[in-house]
C-alpha cells in the first residue's frame, strides 16, 4: 500500500476513533457564562465531557471592570471571551424540563446528561414604587449601555441608591467627571461585608471625592423627579440603582423556594447550581470571587467521578475602589494602594 493510502487509513481510524469517543461522553450543559460558569468550563475534563454552553454572549461580562467603563472608554478587560474547547450557543434559556432532561431556548431544544445552572442574580427592586420606571441599574451589558448614554446627557444631582460595593465604587468613578454625587444607604453603614478599619478608609475617601453620603435613610417610593425617604425627599436628576440583588427567575422552573444544593452543588442527580443563586452561610457570599471557586470545585467533582470533599469557601481578600486608590482587606488588614498595583492584587484574589 502507498504510503499516502496508509496515512488516509490511519486518519479515517483516528476519525472514527473520535467520533465513537465523543458520542460515549456525556453531555453537560451549562447556563450562564459568568465567574462560576466559566470556571466549571474552563477545569472540566473536555476529553471526558461534551459542554455545551448557553449564554446571551460567548464572552464573560467582567463585573469588577464594569463601573470603570460608565465615563471613560470601555475597558479592554470588560469582556473575557469563553473557551474555545466547548460548544458556544448565543441563546436565552427559558425553560427548564427536569423529567425530560431538556432545556428550551428562544431559539432551540437541548438535552443534557447533567446540567450546570450558572444564571448569576438579577436586580432586586423589593418592590418598592417607581424603582423599575425611573432608576437606571449596572447588572448587565444593556444596563452599561443604557447608563452611559444617561451619564452623557446629565450634569447634576445624582443619586446612588445602595451602599455596597457597587453602589461605593460606582460613585467614585462618576466623581472623576461629576460633583455633585449623593450615595442613599438604608443601613447604618456602608459595606456590610467589610471591617471597620475598611469601611472608615473608604468613608474618608468618599470625603476627599466630595461625595455626599446618607445613612438610616430607606426609600419608600420613587417619582420622574423626587426620591421620597424615611427622612426626606430628594431631588433628583439621574438615579442609580444598587441596592440588592435576588435569585435569577429561571430558578422558578426548578423550585419554588430558594434554591437549596449539598456540599458539593448538587440539586437532583443530574443538576447543579453555582454562584449567587445558591449563595449561604456553608457556601459562601455572592461574589465573582466566590462563583470562580464554586466553579472550579464542581469541576473537579465531575473530572474525579463525583468523589471529592465538601466545598469549602476560602476568602483571598476584598478590593473596594476609590477614585484615586484601591483599598484592600485581607485577613491581616486593610490597606490603602495605588492603582498600578491592581493586577497583583487581581491575581491573588481572584485567580485562586
Amino acid at each position: 500500500m502507498a504510503p499516502y493510502g496508509i496515512c488516509s487509513v490511519l486518519y479515517q481510524r483516528s476519525f472514527e476513533m473520535l467520533s465513537f469517543n465523543y458520542e460515549k461522553r456525556k453531555n453537560i450543559v451549562v447556563i450562564g457564562y459568568g465567574w462560576g460558569g466559566k470556571s466549571f468550563v474552563d477545569t472540566i475534563n473536555k476529553q471526558k465531557y461534551n459542554v455545551t454552553v448557553i449564554s446571551k454572549d460567548n464572552k464573560m461580562l467582567n463585573t469588577t471592570k464594569i463601573k470603570n467603563s460608565i465615563i471613560d472608554s470601555l475597558d479592554d478587560k470588560l469582556f473575557i471571551k469563553s473557551n474555545y474547547y466547548v460548544n458556544n450557543i448565543e441563546d436565552e434559556c427559558i425553560d427548564i424540563n427536569k423529567n425530560n432532561k431538556t432545556i428550551t431556548t428562544k431559539n432551540n431544544t437541548i438535552s443534557y446528561d447533567y446540567l450546570v445552572v450558572a444564571v448569576g442574580s438579577e436586580t432586586n427592586d423589593f418592590n418598592i414604587s417607581g424603582v423599575k420606571e425611573n432608576c437606571y441599574f449596572l447588572k448587565s451589558v444593556e444596563d452599561l449601555h443604557k447608563l452611559r448614554d444617561a451619564v452623557k446627557n446629565t450634569s447634576k444631582n445624582l443619586v446612588i441608591l445602595g451602599g455596597g460595593p457597587a453602589g461605593i465604587e460606582l460613585a467614585f468613578q462618576l466623581s472623576k467627571k461629576f460633583s455633585n454625587i449623593k450615595i442613599v444607604e438604608a443601613m447604618s453603614t456602608i459595606l456590610p461585608m467589610f471591617n471597620e478599619s475598611t469601611i472608615n478608609i473608604v468613608k474618608n475617601e468618599l470625603l476627599k471625592s466630595n461625595i455626599t453620603l446618607e445613612l438610616d435613610n430607606k426609600v419608600n417610593k420613587i417619582d420622574s423627579n423626587t426620591i421620597y425617604t424615611n427622612k426626606n425627599n430628594i431631588n433628583y436628576d439621574l438615579s442609580i440603582w444598587t441596592c440588592g440583588i435576588k435569585s435569577n427567575s429561571l430558578i422558578k422552573n426548578l423550585t419554588d423556594n430558594k434554591l437549596v444544593v449539598d456540599s458539593n452543588f448538587k440539586f437532583s442527580d443530574s443538576i447543579f447550581a453555582i454562584g449567587d443563586i445558591v449563595a449561604s452561610k456553608e457556601l459562601g457570599p455572592p461574589t465573582g470571587q466566590n462563583a470562580k471557586q464554586q466553579g472550579r470545585h464542581l469541576a473537579y467533582y465531575f473530572n474525579n467521578d463525583f468523589e471529592g470533599k465538601p466545598y469549602k469557601y476560602e476568602e483571598q481578600g476584598k478590593i473596594i475602589h476609590t477614585k484615586n486608590w484601591i483599598v484592600v482587606e485581607t485577613k491581616y488588614g486593610s490597606y490603602r494602594l495605588p492603582y498600578f498595583i491592581e493586577p497583583i492584587i487581581d491575581y491573588f484574589i481572584l485567580e485562586h
